[in-house]
Parts: structure tokens; sequence; C-alpha cells
């Protein structure tokens, strides 16, 4: 497998673990934030998803798995990034969105020095200048 598909395939992965249960729109913004961090850092989609610290469901050395019962949210994943791919090629950026979290969950202190973007599900978007 290229660079490339790897990239898309752990993509799909991230957004499987990341946003899992959110809408479909929640699923491709979280593609967006993977590629506006990516390209501010001047990394792969590959890169920045097993850079430590980035995404709380990778450790490098994991087995990719998941239940039968979650075939149709791994399902939901790949279509979320083929959508991400498509808004990618129409120049939608979600603002540079790089950032975010789930609000009724968290309030991390390294918001309070960042754009809100929008949110989306449960989900706050946020961009760092």
């Amino acid at each position: 497998m290229n660079d490339f598909g790897l990239g898309l395939l752990l993509l799909a992965w991230n957004v499987f673990y990341e946003a899992r249960g959110e809408p479909m729109a929640g699923k491709v913004a979280v593609c967006h934030v993977v590629l506006n961090r990516a390209r501010k850092h001047g990394l792969t989609v590959e890169q920045i998803i097993k850079k430590p610290n980035q995404f709380s469901w990778y450790r490098p050395g994991m087995a990719f798995s998941y239940k039968e019962t979650e075939e149709s949210a791994m399902r939901e994943s790949m279509e979320a990034v083929m959508k991400f791919a498509a808004e990618v090629a129409d120049g939608k950026t979600l603002e540079e969105a790089d950032h975010y979290f789930n609000p009724s969950k968290v309030q991390p202190s390294w918001a309070r020095g960042m754009r809100f973007v929008a949110k989306i599900g449960n989900h706050a978007f946020y961009r760092s200048d």
C-alpha cells in the first residue's frame, strides 16, 4: 500500500475512534482537522495521526480492530473520508480548524488561546493562529 492509501486508511480509523456516533458532518470535520494540522506542521496525514499525543486512540503497535456489531460505524467512517476528499477537492478547509474536543466532557486549557470555528454534533472545533 502506498503512503496515500495508508493515510486514507488511518484517517478512516481516526474517524472511527474519534467521531463514532457523531453526525456525518462531524466525522467529515474531524478529517479536516487532521489534514489542517498536517498541513500546518508540514507533515502527511499518516505522520500527524502517528505523532505522539495527537489523538487519544492511537498508540504505536496497536492492532486496528472492531467488532462485527461496529461494521456500520466503520462503513460510515470510510464514507466520511470520501466526503472529506470531495470537500478538499472543492477547496474547503473547515476554516483551517486544527483542534476539536467534546465540551460536555472536557474543557482543555489550550482552547482558551484559540479561535472558535464551529460546533458540529458533540464536538467544538477551533483554529490555532
